[in-house]
């Protein structure tokens, strides 16, 4: 006997409708050992309703399915799909209808999130975690405002970490997005970036676990990103800027 699980594809909101044929005691034994009574034969000679033994929920199969797969109750299965949405920190929003693999959900900020029902079940086991596309646009987007650019959109030619971006001049430019958050770059076009900018003197003071405060003297054309980006690369490292002073061209 074929005995793979057949997920239904419709469930009971369609309201079967009862067509009064005979339901065959060898029927009723199979639906049994597979967790469900028969309780009417609808529709045509094809399809049965099930009633599931574990959660009480009917919902029509084809008599096919039954004689020859295990039959997936629709109920119990969304139930799970809640329970690993709300585990994950999502909000269980619905089957989609084009893909049985997919769901839909709401994400913590509000947006709408299609995910796989095997990556949900993952980030609720915290193997890894969600993010909202919308969300993480509007973040770009605004990491590229504050540099004096415009995101196009992502760069396939180049990898994951690359976008392409327009600039004030209206030069278009594909650009690593961590260089757009360091801004250590330039335009090619105008050449207004990081090696033309006005550069400062700065004084930083750093805590050192376990030790003194240090105190680093140096010179840089943007002393936030030197200290964020390229020295504070442990997350048990304190540092501040105590004073930085342009120097004039």
């Amino acid at each position: 006997m074929n005995t793979h699980l057949h997920i239904p594809l419709t469930t009971d909101h369609d309201h079967p409708i009862p067509v009064g044929l005979p339901i065959h005691e060898h029927w009723r034994a199979t639906a049994e050992a597979k967790g469900f009574e028969i309780t009417d034969r609808v529709d045509d000679r094809y399809h049965l309703m099930l009633r599931c033994h574990s959660c009480g929920g009917e919902h029509r199969s084809k008599l096919h399915v039954l004689m020859t797969s295990q039959p997936l109750c629709p109920h119990c299965m969304e139930a799970r799909w809640r329970a690993d949405a709300e585990a994950a920190g999502l909000i269980w929003l619905g089957r989609d209808p084009d893909d049985r693999h997919y769901g839909f959900y709401q994400a913590p900020c509000g947006h709408k999130l299609r995910r796989q029902f095997e990556l949900v079940k993952r980030i609720a086991a915290g193997e890894c975690a969600h993010r909202c596309e919308r969300c993480q646009h509007e973040k770009e987007e605004a990491e590229a405002r504050a540099r004096g650019w415009s995101l196009i959109g992502p760069a396939p030619t180049k990898g994951p970490g690359y976008r392409r971006y327009r600039h004030a001049c209206g030069h278009e430019q594909t650009i690593a997005r961590a260089n757009m958050q360091s801004g250590r770059f330039n335009c090619a076009n105008c050449g207004e970036g990081w090696s033309t900018a006005p550069s400062f003197i700065y004084c930083m003071r750093f805590t050192l676990p376990g030790m003194a405060s240090l105190v680093k003297l140096g010179f840089s054309r943007n002393p936030d990103s030197r200290l964020n980006w390229q020295l504070k690369r442990s997350p048990d490292l304190s540092g501040q800027i105590l004073r930085s002073v342009p120097i004039c061209n």
